[in-house]
């Protein structure tokens, strides 16, 4: 059996392609682990996909940390 580690950072337009690539990983028999923010648990864990929680622990809504971490034009920047 294949073992398959899928990393996403980003909101849920990033991370709803891997979600796919994992269910249909999943049902070719490979066993698929993603592996993104905290703050989206349930909502993988919801679709039938194994999870794991990856640092920073950012979450979507906190717009005070997102302003000081995100550039607007090229992502990322601390």
């Amino acid at each position: 059996m294949k073992k398959i580690l899928l990393v996403n950072m980003g909101s849920l337009g990033d991370l709803h392609p891997f979600m796919g690539l994992a269910l249909e990983l999943m049902r070719q028999g490979a066993q698929v682990l993603l592996v993104t923010s905290e703050s989206y648990r349930a909502y993988v864990e919801s679709s039938g996909i194994p999870f794991s929680s990856v640092l920073p622990n950012i979450s979507a809504s906190d717009k005070v940390i997102l302003e000081a971490v995100m550039d607007p034009w090229r992502g990322p920047e601390r």
